[in-house]
């Protein structure tokens, strides 16, 4: 089932009023009830897909498939030993980690004054730092990319 077939299915079941504030209305009220639902069934899909893995269960009809997103990240240790240049440019701390360790007017010098060589251990650079700064080529040699796990979805095979 997609969405467009799930909201047919609601809408026959809940028919939406023309009047603008009674469709409003109907709106916020069947997103919010869409968000608790969506909360209810990821937990019993990852309840089931659980089971279905220490189980070992298997299906004719269905498998168990691992769904991933993309992602890229900048290798630090290799920018850093290559390219001290453009780390030290591109170098920061995330925003809630200053903050809690100096408070909201924490820069990245701040706080490697605080924790000394430690500071490398909460270092950030950007992919779009590093693109910003270097040519596609160049900056390519420090951008990792590949999939991470989001959760297991059983599919029709």
């Amino acid at each position: 089932m997609n969405a467009d077939e799930f909201e047919a299915a609601v809408l026959a079941a809940y028919p939406v009023s023309d009047e603008v504030f009674e469709r409003a209305m109907w709106m916020g009220e069947a997103a919010d009830a869409c968000g608790i639902l969506s909360k209810r069934y990821r937990r019993c899909e990852s309840s089931l897909t659980q089971r279905i893995r220490s189980d070992g269960l298997t299906s004719d009809e269905y498998e168990l498939k691992e769904l991933t997103r993309p992602f890229s990240r900048v290798n630090i240790p290799l920018l850093k030993a290559e390219r001290p240049d453009v780390f030290e440019e591109a170098v920061h701390v995330k925003q809630a980690f200053a903050e809690k360790t100096l408070g909201r007017r924490t820069l990245y010098d701040m706080v490697a004054d605080v924790l000394g060589a430690e500071v490398s251990k909460h270092e950030v650079v950007t992919v779009t730092d590093i693109r910003s700064l270097l040519p596609d080529a160049e900056a390519a040699l420090y951008v990792v990319e590949g999939d991470e796990f989001v959760r297991y979805a059983v599919v029709c095979r």
